[in-house]
């Protein structure tokens, strides 16, 4: 996969300016990895402090769905709708979900 290098950066980064959100890119790129668990660890200490921040329950949205919990991405993407309705990227990312039974 590769990502070793950007990782280690985005963790310096992280680590330096706490108060700055580069916990969600930071989150992706373990994602992209393979490496879920630490995605899901990043996502779970950086999004309480940026609990509006949508790029960060994206990337939980995804880490959920690559992990075959469908129902957690889908509630995770009607989270991120919440905070900001309509978003372009939430709504495709939300439509590539398997439809459960029931669902149009």
């Amino acid at each position: 996969m590769g990502y070793a290098r950007e990782i280690e950066v985005l963790t310096r980064a992280w680590k330096a300016e706490p108060n700055r959100p580069h916990f969600a890119p930071l989150a992706e790129l373990l994602r992209k990895d393979g490496r879920f668990e630490e995605a899901l660890e990043v996502l779970r200490v950086g999004l309480p402090h940026f609990p509006r921040h949508v790029p960060g329950y994206v990337v939980l949205a995804r880490c959920y769905r690559d992990l075959n919990r469908e129902a957690e991405a889908e509630a995770t993407y009607q989270e991120a709708l919440a905070i900001e309705p309509g978003h372009p990227i939430v709504l495709q990312e939300l439509a590539k979900l398997p439809q459960r039974p029931g669902q149009r």
